[in-house]
Order: C-alpha cells, then sequence, then structure tokens
C-alpha cells in the first residue's frame, strides 16, 4: 500500500505525511466557506484551514487514510471518516452540526457495539445537510427538487426528511442552495419472468448555474454515450456550496485504460479548466488524443480582480502525475489568481495555463498590486521616475503591472506580435486605475508618449529600441480614445 512522503512531498501539509493514498477513481473534495478545504486524491492530498480536531487527529499517527470529508457554513461543522491502521472506520463530526443530525449519527454509530456500518454525511450552506447509512437516509434544509427526488427512489414513507432506498446506498450527494444538485444512487430492475434483479448506479442531476451546464456538456464532448455507461462513467462531481453564486465545482471520470483521469474543474475567479481524452469508438485500438483546454468565461459583477506576481523556484510538479498542478519552470513568472490558504495557490503561466502550485514552490519576493489602483500606483511611479530623471535604459511596461486579459486573440498578440506585450483591455484597465478616466485624461497620457518627444528621455545607446515601445504605446492609448468616442466601452475581459 503506497504512503505519501514528506522527503518526497514536501508541499503537503503538516499531519498529512505518511497517511496512505486513495485508490483508484478514490477522490474527496470537501469545500468549506472562505479558505477552507480538503482534498484528496490517489496522488496526495491538500487542505487550507482544517478544524483543529482533525489536525490533531491527524498527528496521532493511527489513522491510514481519510475516506470522507464535509463542511458547514459554520467553523465546527464538519464531518470526517478515517480508515484506521486496523481498517476499521472511525467517525468524527464538529460541535457545531444540527442536533437531528447528531442525532441520527449517534444512532448508527456505537462504538460499543463493534465495527460501524457504513455512513456518509454531505454537509451544506444554510444548515443544510443529507446523511445516510446504507439504504436508511435524512435531509433538511436541502433544495425541494432534491428531497422530492430522494422521496421518488425511495420506498414510500410518511416523514418527508427522510427515507429507505430499496435496493442500496446512496454513493454521492452534492447540491447548492440554488436548486444544482447531483446524486449516485445504486437501484436495480428485476426480470419479471425470473424475477432476477440487476443491480447498477444511476445518476440524477439538475443544474441552475449557467457554469455547470456549460462544464458538464464539455465533460460529455469526447464522450457522447453519457454518464453510467459501463466503459464510461463518472468517479466523483463536487459542487461547493459554499460559493456565492454555486459555480464552483469538479467532474471527474473513473480512469480508462490506465490513463489519467479526466475532469472539468472551477474555482471562481479562474476559467474552466478541463482534461479530455477523445476515443474512437468505432476503432478503440488507435491512439487516443488527450486535450487540455481552459474555457474562457465571461466577467460577473463581482469585485475588482485580485493579482499577484511570483517566480519559480523550481521546475515540475510536487505530485508529477497529478492533473490539477500546474508544470512550472524555474524562474518563470507567473500570476497569482488564488491564495488556497498557507499550503496551495492557484496560478497562471506566461502560456495562459492554469493549475495548483505549492506555495513553497514560488517566490514572492516581487512588487505586487491587489487593484487596478494599486497597479496603475507601481506603474506610475516608474513613469514619473523616468520623465524625471532622463537618460532611461529600460522602458516602464505596463504589462508588467497588468496581465488579466484572457480573450485568445489578445493572447495570440500579446506573445507573437508585440513589442510591449499588453492589449486594449488589459491598458484600459490599467489606465482605469488613475480614478481619472477620461477622453481628455488619455489625451494628456498619450502626448507624453509621442516616441519623438519620449526619445529626449532615453539613453543614447537604448534610444531606438524605447521609441518603439513608446510609438506602441501611443497607438494604443490612440485605440482607447477611439473607443471611447465611439461608445464602445474598453473593460470588456
Amino acid at each position: 500500500m503506497a504512503r505519501t512522503s514528506a522527503d518526497h512531498h514536501p508541499c503537503i501539509g503538516l499531519g498529512f505525511h505518511g497517511l496512505s493514498l486513495l485508490q483508484a477513481d478514490q477522490y474527496i473534495y470537501a469545500f468549506g466557506p472562505g479558505d477552507r478545504y480538503l482534498l484528496g486524491t490517489p496522488n496526495g492530498y491538500g487542505f487550507s484551514n482544517l478544524p483543529k480536531e482533525i489536525v490533531g487527529d491527524l498527528h496521532t499517527g493511527l489513522i491510514n487514510r481519510i475516506v470522507w470529508a464535509s463542511f458547514g457554513e459554520h467553523l465546527d461543522s464538519w464531518f470526517v471518516t478515517y480508515e484506521m491502521l486496523d481498517g476499521t472506520h472511525v467517525y468524527r463530526f464538529g460541535e457545531a452540526i444540527p442536533a437531528e443530525l447528531r442525532d441520527f449519527i449517534n444512532l448508527v454509530y456505537v462504538p460499543q457495539l463493534g465495527p460501524p456500518p457504513p455512513l456518509r454525511v454531505q454537509l451544506g450552506a444554510g444548515g443544510s445537510y443529507v446523511a445516510w447509512s446504507n439504504q436508511l437516509w435524512i435531509c433538511d434544509k436541502i433544495p425541494e427538487a432534491l428531497r422530492l427526488l430522494l422521496k421518488n427512489i425511495s420506498i414510500d414513507g410518511q416523514d418527508p426528511s427522510r427515507g429507505l432506498i430499496e435496493f442500496g446506498p446512496l454513493r454521492n450527494v452534492t447540491w447548492h442552495q440554488n436548486g444544482s444538485y447531483f446524486i449516485t444512487a445504486t437501484l436495480a430492475y428485476e426480470d419479471l419472468g425470473t424475477g432476477h434483479r440487476t443491480f447498477y448506479r444511476r445518476h440524477f442531476w439538475q443544474w441552475e448555474a449557467a457554469l455547470l451546464r456549460k462544464g458538464w456538456n464539455h465533460l460529455w464532448k469526447y464522450s457522447p454515450q453519457g454518464p453510467g455507461t459501463p466503459k464510461i462513467d463518472l468517479a466523483h462531481v463536487a459542487i461547493n456550496p459554499h460559493s456565492p453564486i454555486g459555480d464552483d465545482f469538479l467532474f471527474i471520470m473513473k480512469q480508462l485504460d490506465g490513463r489519467d483521469a479526466d475532469f472539468v474543474l472551477h474555482i471562481h475567479p479562474n476559467d474552466i479548466a478541463s482534461r479530455l481524452t477523445e476515443v474512437n469508438k468505432t476503432t478503440p485500438s488507435e491512439k487516443q488524443q488527450d486535450h487540455q483546454q481552459v474555457i474562457p468565461l465571461k466577467s460577473h459583477p463581482r469585485k475588482a480582480p485580485v493579482f499577484k506576481w511570483a517566480k519559480a523556484k523550481c521546475s515540475g510538479r510536487s505530485h508529477k502525475d497529478d492533473i490539477w498542478e500546474l508544470n512550472l519552470v524555474k524562474g518563470e513568472k507567473v500570476k497569482v489568481l488564488q491564495e488556497q490558504g498557507d499550503v496551495w495557490c492557484v496560478v497562471e503561466d506566461t502560456k495562459g495555463r492554469k493549475g495548483w502550485v505549492p506555495r513553497i514552490y514560488l517566490d514572492f519576493k516581487m512588487r505586487t498590486a491587489n487593484t487596478p489602483e494599486d497597479a496603475y500606483a507601481l506603474w506610475k511611479e516608474k513613469t514619473t521616475k523616468v520623465f524625471s530623471e532622463g537618460n532611461a535604459k529600460l522602458f516602464p511596461d505596463p504589462s508588467s503591472f497588468m496581465d488579466l486579459c484572457t480573450k485568445p486573440e489578445c493572447r495570440r498578440t500579446k506573445n507573437d506580435g508585440m513589442v510591449l506585450q499588453i492589449c486594449i483591455h488589459d491598458l484600459g484597465m490599467l489606465l482605469g486605475g488613475s480614478g481619472r478616466y477620461s477622453y481628455s485624461f488619455l489625451k494628456d497620457e498619450r502626448n507624453q508618449w509621442h516616441p519623438d518627444k519620449f526619445a529626449r528621455f532615453c539613453h543614447l545607446n537604448h534610444r531606438e529600441e524605447l521609441k518603439k515601445k513608446a510609438e506602441e504605446l501611443f497607438v494604443l492609448i490612440g485605440s482607447l480614445m477611439d473607443a471611447m468616442e465611439k461608445e464602445k466601452g474598453i473593460f470588456g475581459i
């Protein structure tokens, strides 16, 4: 049985060293409020802001692996299942779980009576939960459509918040209060002639968030059979119940023919990321083709984007086979999109590829900007120094302070043809950080970058090179002025 090692995987957090890995097609993706999460894959574990009780348990050295976890909206609302070194399962939960749920757990789980039966608890926002043990389930405060579905696949009963599934247990339940949900259950059909029953897993789902529908449709792009087929099926589905609009999710497929598992993932504020395998149904022996893709999303009216820069301190991944980690190149500058606690970051490299990276792999000793206002202030400091001191050898490149636009055409232009490697959208957002964005402001800004005028501030040996950059900036600001005149807007990222 493989075990994680602190020597080989230094990014795995304190308390996770020595845990056995999950088996193939086993996953944990427990979203919590704020920056709390627990991630488990066949390649290792990741976490942020775990309850102190779980951290203490992991330090005992008695736990073989974590097999289930979920988090409610309160810091003391949580449930976790451990597989111990002797193979038994132990359940732990926080003090803030609902009272009826606590009663159900205590009814099912009586350690003095011997090994406990299987028990799963899924916690959500607003005090919602679903818990199940074998065929029995209970729920509270979940979306009404989900509750009705649970009753539909159960033996009829009078209690609206509990039921008994005749043929087998639930496998997974996940939801958001906007009405999105996903269920995997064990069902059966019976041959009326012989009485023989055939058992099968069935998935039920409803997507209310547009991004969930988009990600789901993208998942089956190369698998037209759909979910529930014998050859191609889902291994795990998770919806973040604590996300503001219910558009954070993970869809991951079962491994096929020893290949890395396909997946589609969205964590705000990133684009949808995916890794899909195209399977030719008619000639399965032919070479299969991997598709790794980021699907650009329309911007949402949320708070101003946060961005930070870092340099990779090493090359590669902490887990070389982990499909969610970004393959770093030592010395490369990466954009930090999201900091996931003290252990992980979600970053984007210069080619637009996104993934998870351990914080210890990054050097954050770079000047950073958290808002367009901060970015403009830092850029203005650079430009003021150039105009006041003269004899410039370096150009105050605006792309070093603003590089957020993900439009495919802009990304290609930045990488291929532009001297400054900044597009009109990023430049507009940078200048918008001045707080004085207007046609007259743009006109004044453009005038100082006229190449002949700017040449007077350049060192003789660097004049021609810097004039080209000033000319490109002069033209781009002119395009912003044209857009403003035509009332097309410029912040259309």
